[in-house]
Order: C-alpha cells, then sequence, then structure tokens
C-alpha cells in the first residue's frame, strides 16, 4: 500500500463478514487493511461495543471501496443471508468453495 491515509470505512460483525468483503475488495483491486478488535486476554468482550474489527482503505480509494462492498452486500442480502440465521443461503457456500478452486 502507499503513503496516503488510511480511512476506517466499515465496521464489520464478524470473521465471516471481513473474510468475505476483504475477498471482494481484494478481486477488484482495492488496496485494503483489516483491523480486527480481536483481544485474546479479553476474549471478545469489547466486540459488541465495537464490532469484531475495520475494514481500512487508502483515501483515494474510498468510492471504489464503498462500491464493490455495497454491492457484495445487497447480493448477500438478496440471497438470504443472514448473520442471525441458523442456516446460511446454500448458493454462498458454493460460490465460496468455486472461489477456493
Amino acid at each position: 500500500m502507499n503513503e496516503s491515509k488510511l480511512i476506517s470505512i466499515y465496521t464489520l460483525a464478524n470473521r465471516f463478514e471481513a473474510d468475505l468483503l476483504m475477498d471482494a475488495l481484494h478481486r477488484e483491486g482495492v488496496p485494503a487493511m483489516l483491523r480486527s478488535f480481536e483481544e485474546t486476554a479479553y476474549d471478545g468482550l469489547f466486540v459488541p461495543q465495537r464490532g469484531w474489527g475495520q475494514i481500512m482503505v487508502p483515501e483515494e480509494y474510498i468510492s471504489e471501496a464503498h462500491e464493490v462492498m455495497t454491492l457484495l452486500i445487497q447480493d448477500l442480502q438478496l440471497e438470504g443471508f443472514d448473520e442471525e440465521s441458523s442456516e446460511k443461503a446454500p448458493s454462498v457456500w458454493d460460490e465460496l468453495a468455486e472461489a477456493d478452486t
């Protein structure tokens, strides 16, 4: 990443969301950094207050990153993905399996 200032653009709910969004950004060529709030000493005590983590991007990539993430989040919502549901949308798992090959 270059020397520009990193800006927090999204607060993550969990590791799964972090992996999906970071993968999408990297595939689109958007430099991004993941800042996790996991603290092993406190066993995730502060995650409900601060979120699981944040995605940070250089200032000049903010609009591009928002566009990529908005499209992915909308797709997940249309597919029925809900972090509270006990069964994730099967197509999300299929897409992840295909991405690994």
